[in-house]
């Protein structure tokens, strides 16, 4: 009887593994022919920043890498917390989300990344021991949780 439960068990999640493999497997990757890291300054993420809603956008990341679009939001919060969202039509209306916390004792802090839950891939912004930012490349099956259940 336990060989059995085992074996049922077993062939469950294969099932399951192998659908959700083929639910990911079938996005394209908008950012394929980017960088896997690109180093940001921190200049252009500030200029982010002081954008409005509905104002068309160019952000020049390195690498060959401009995100372009409009901005969607551009909200702060308990005074310390600015969010801004900028949505690319350029990169199948991938979105843009950027975080900047300020304290009044410390500089500026970032957080963001770009992506789209019709793609394989998007960035994340990441900051180094040296206070530096880096965009890199991250899959988005491990980011974003599939909620499609047919």
């Amino acid at each position: 009887m336990k060989a059995i439960r085992l074996t049922l068990l077993g062939l469950m999640a294969l099932t399951i593994s192998s659908f959700s493999f083929a639910q990911t497997g079938n996005r394209p990757k908008l950012f394929e022919r980017f960088p896997d890291q690109i180093n940001l300054n921190a200049i252009t993420l500030e200029q982010a920043m002081d954008a409005r809603e509905g104002q068309e956008i160019t952000l020049s990341f390195g690498g060959g890498f401009n995100f372009q679009g409009t901005v969607l939001s551009n909200e702060t919060k308990y005074g310390k917390l600015q969010t801004i969202l900028i949505k690319s039509p350029a990169f199948d209306n991938s979105i843009f989300s950027l975080s900047r916390i300020t304290e009044s004792d410390m500089p500026a802090r970032y957080s963001g990344r770009i992506i789209n839950p019709a793609a394989a891939d998007g960035y994340l912004i990441r900051r180094d021991a040296a206070e530096q930012y880096q965009l890199a490349k991250i899959s988005t099956e491990n980011v974003l949780q599939d909620c499609s259940y047919q």
